[in-house]
């Protein structure tokens, strides 16, 4: 049963009392999410994903939830009704941030009336909205590597009256147009793309979060050409700028690392580190080696398998029972492991600094995190 339109008004409201900071309220209050999500995706343990039609009765309370809805999974978008099932299989490629989510993105960078505004990964056009709305048409522009969700972005926004430029592009190598006052990303970059530094004016802001972590960064532009600025306290994640139509499968690299004897087999004695997402040691190992995929598995005789595998075919499996020293497996073309052991290593003899306390300098070349701002102390992305 498709229920009539709802009166989505209060909804709103309520999300609005809820999540919204000075300047925005009204922003969110105006704004029919609901049209903007009409369908998403639920994930139902342990293999698959469920559509949600908004039509249906009480549906469409949950897009004034402060919650992310999945839009997209693999390649399938949850608009896409020409098949015979309401599953699909794979990894979120899209989604609708949680609201306090995308305000606390607009707040870091400081947003204001009168400022120009370049929104990187327009997913279902709720940021663009709000934007729109608080900063008018000509302030604001969108893109997405997408074509189909620029295009519906287009269509749905503008049944709202609001008309801010869309562009499908892909953000990694190019941006429309320059001079903006900020740029604000809802997807996860390795490292910040040059381009996003011709497209930003001096002093403006670059707010964004490191791919495979939960590091929200803010940075301001200098007059040459490079811009400034430090990891915050607030924690936040996106999933990471795609070329394609999927992100790779990893599947590949884990069957090489599944079972097989490593190119070195080596004995490490160190305590087990803590590879949970978000734990300091494997964002660490991120961040020094550009890992992209964790994977653990204890058996039923106590022997702990942890993989960690980078999309350029390198792999690591350790093996540990009762406690004792892991045996090291390595294998494709670099030795993971012992590049992830010795960003930990030097990580370990400075005292274990909080992870969060990164200087980061952007330049067309690279992303630079430094703690405390030492040169001498860092990592390059």
């Amino acid at each position: 049963m498709i229920t009539p339109e709802p009166d989505w008004t209060k909804a709103a409201a309520a999300l609005a009392e809820q999540v919204a900071t000075p300047g925005w309220a009204e922003a969110v209050e105006s704004t029919p999410r609901h049209l903007l999500v009409p369908a998403w995706w639920t994930y139902r343990p342990p293999t698959h994903w469920q559509r949600v039609d908004a039509r249906f009765p009480t549906a469409w309370r949950e897009a004034y939830t402060d919650t992310t809805l999945v839009t997209r999974v693999g390649t399938r978008h949850a608009d896409d009704t020409d098949t015979d099932t309401d599953e699909a299989n794979g990894s979120p490629t899209s989604s609708s941030t949680l609201p306090s989510l995308v305000l606390a993105m607009f707040d870091h960078a400081g947003i204001t009336e009168g400022e120009r505004v370049i929104d990187v990964g327009t997913g279902s056009g709720y940021s663009a909205a709000l934007l729109t709305h608080r900063l008018g048409d000509d302030a604001v522009t969108s893109v997405d590597i997408d074509p189909y969700l620029v295009r519906v972005a287009r269509e749905r926004v503008g049944h709202m009256g609001r008309h801010p430029e869309f562009a499908c592009v892909d953000a990694d190598r190019a941006l429309p147009g320059e001079g903006y006052d900020a740029l604000v990303a809802m997807v996860s970059v390795r490292p910040v793309p040059a381009a996003w530094l011709t497209a930003v004016r001096p002093g403006g802001r670059i707010v964004t979060t490191i791919a495979g972590t939960s590091f929200l960064i803010r940075a301001r532009m200098r007059d040459d050409g490079t811009a400034f600025g430090r990891v915050l306290d607030d924690p936040a994640g996106f999933m990471r700028t795609r070329r394609g139509n999927d992100y790779p499968s990893m599947d590949a690299v884990y069957r090489a690392a599944r079972d097989a004897e490593g190119d070195t087999v080596t004995s490490d004695d160190a305590e087990p580190y803590d590879l949970a997402p978000g734990s300091d040691p494997r964002t660490l190992i991120t961040l020094a080696t550009g890992a992209t995929d964790f994977r653990g598995y204890t058996r039923e005789d106590g022997t702990q398998f942890a993989w960690i595998l980078h999309h350029d075919g390198s792999w690591t499996r350790t093996e540990r029972r009762d406690g004792g020293s892991a045996q090291v497996h390595q294998g494709g073309p670099r030795v993971l492991w012992d590049e992830a052991r010795a960003a930990l290593s030097a990580w370990e003899a400075r005292g274990k600094p909080p992870i969060r306390d990164f200087a980061v300098t952007i330049t067309p070349e690279a992303t630079t995190l430094s703690w405390d701002g030492d040169p001498a102390r860092h990592i390059t992305l």
